[in-house]
């Protein structure tokens, strides 16, 4: 799959602590005992293609019920469906709903979009990467467009697992989700962050691997880069070096060159908004106006990829890959 990808929003759910987009149709319907969850990657047309994270997947009541092995491959700017086996031999609760899932990254990076989620019993839950950079996880935006029950579409921003560290922005190893707060509302929106971000059981992200044999439920005292309120965090000088060579380009409305330049959590390629005009130099983290007729110094040159400095001089920024993303895949 390739260029924007469009996904149908079910019908709205109730019931749940607070509403957001339940992503579906799966693969397949599914019936059975086990739950199903797809995994959407972001960056279509950059190698952000990367491997499928371990799952562990936990009932309301924390016990572990069933889990994914991670031996798979999500290429970028599609998707992954996998099945969470819960009919393992030690510990696995058939049919039960996987209320929490823990994520678990590998070593090849992956910009996720969103996570859908079908219970066995055919009820949907959803995750948005919106909500890791909400909750001040390294982000980057993505181009893929999912259509909301009620009509409209939401682009959402992806956000950066990586367990070994391949750029050292990247600090979420593993997450884990309460799943039955996420369900689906007709209009998109976001709860506050209070609820989303400062209640570990919702939303917890750790620098950390897989845990073995099976890993155990974290609760609120678990040792934990985990969710902090902005005066506790402590974050390190980003750098986005490790995506020299690539350029993205967008003419989605809403992205936002001149923002991703100024959010100390944002990492990827470097980005222009043909919207806005701006072009950001992700490794230093600077925003240019493009070039123009009113503009012809101290700006990015469009067609020759270059920054243009004082008295015509430009400094070739040597991209070897340059992706442009079109709402609707045009």
């Amino acid at each position: 799959m390739s260029g924007a990808t469009a996904l149908r929003i079910a019908s709205l759910i109730e019931g749940a602590l607070f509403g957001i987009l339940s992503l579906v149709p799966l693969s397949k319907d599914y019936t059975g005992d086990d739950s199903q969850v797809r995994i959407g990657v972001a960056l279509g047309g950059y190698e952000t293609g990367g491997d499928a994270p371990f799952i562990a997947a936990f009932n309301e009541e924390t016990n572990f019920i069933g889990y994914y092995d991670g031996n798979e491959k999500i290429k970028q700017g599609s998707f992954l469906d996998i099945g969470i086996d819960q009919h393992c031999f030690f510990g696995c609760k058939r049919g039960q709903q996987a209320a929490y899932l823990q994520l678990h990254a590998n070593n090849d990076a992956i910009c996720v979009a969103y996570i859908g989620q079908t219970w066995a019993n055919g009820m949907k839950r959803g995750w948005l990467g919106d909500m890791g950079k909400m909750c001040g996880m390294p982000f980057y935006y993505s181009e893929i467009n999912l259509q909301i029950a009620g009509g409209g579409t939401h682009t959402p921003y992806c956000t950066w697992f990586d367990r070994d560290h391949s750029s050292p922005t990247f600090n979420v190893g593993a997450i884990q989700l309460h799943m039955s707060s996420f369900s689906q509302m007709g209009d998109y929106a976001l709860p506050p962050e209070e609820t989303l971000c400062r209640s570990p059981a919702t939303i917890t992200h750790y620098d950390a691997g897989r845990e073995v044999p099976i890993p155990n439920f974290w609760n609120t005292n678990a040792k934990s880069k985990r969710n902090l309120d902005s005066s506790e965090k402590t974050l390190r000088p980003r750098s986005s070096s490790s995506f020299n060579g690539t350029l993205i380009a967008s003419r989605f409305p809403q992205h936002n060159a001149t923002d991703l330049c100024a959010a100390r959590e944002s990492s990827g390629p470097d980005f222009v908004s043909f919207n806005e005009g701006v072009f950001c130099d992700m490794t230093n983290k600077i925003a240019w106006p493009l070039c123009g007729e009113a503009i012809t110094n101290n700006c990015f040159d469009w067609n020759t990829h270059s920054l243009v400095r004082e008295r015509s001089r430009k400094r070739e920024m040597s991209y070897s890959n340059v992706v442009v993303w079109k709402p609707g895949g045009q």
